[in-house]
């Protein structure tokens, strides 16, 4: 599948002139670094999004962060622009993929961003800490597909995806 970036908003959208399938959803990362491409590898039917999608994206976004309160707030703020119908087009947010920035605990500060961004998504998915993940040498040497949490995502999003291809 081609992507082309839309001038306009630096959005990608899929080539549906070659006879390609769209997406079933568009994998947001609010911030550098969020996990999109560990995620889009190891879970298909997604497309990398660099921004939010246009007339010709795919309709359903997951917005993806890390759980330090950058990445929160960021997600918080993609969030509420969602909620605000800011975004344009008519997108479908799906949730928030939340993937550890470290194997400790959350902070307070973190925890309370988690519940006010839990307010304004359909569905909150933590991924915990993954340790092999840092010594891979290309993202889809990571097996997170095996990994419990990135499973019931996949099975979520699987389960969204005859409601949004049809």
């Amino acid at each position: 599948m081609s992507i082309t970036i839309d001038k306009t908003g630096s959005t990608p959208a899929t080539d549906l002139d070659q006879g390609t399938t769209s997406p079933a959803w568009g994998w947001l990362g609010v911030h550098g670094g969020a996990g999109v491409s560990t995620l889009a590898a190891s879970i298909p039917g997604g497309i990398e999004c660099q921004g939010w999608p246009s007339t010709y994206g795919p309709a359903v976004v997951v917005l993806v962060c890390r759980t330090h309160v950058r990445g929160l707030l960021a997600a918080l703020d993609a969030a509420q622009s969602w909620t605000a119908g800011t975004v344009g087009g008519d997108v479908l947010l799906a949730g928030v993929v939340a993937i550890a920035d470290a194997s400790e605990d959350l902070q307070r500060s973190q925890r309370e961003v988690l519940t006010l961004l839990g307010g304004l998504v359909p569905h909150i998915w933590r991924i915990p800490w993954v340790p092999h993940l840092r010594v891979v040498k290309s993202t889809g040497d990571g097996d997170l597909a095996t990994h419990p949490a990135v499973g019931g995502l996949a099975h979520a999003l699987a389960s969204i995806r005859p409601r949004i291809t049809t």
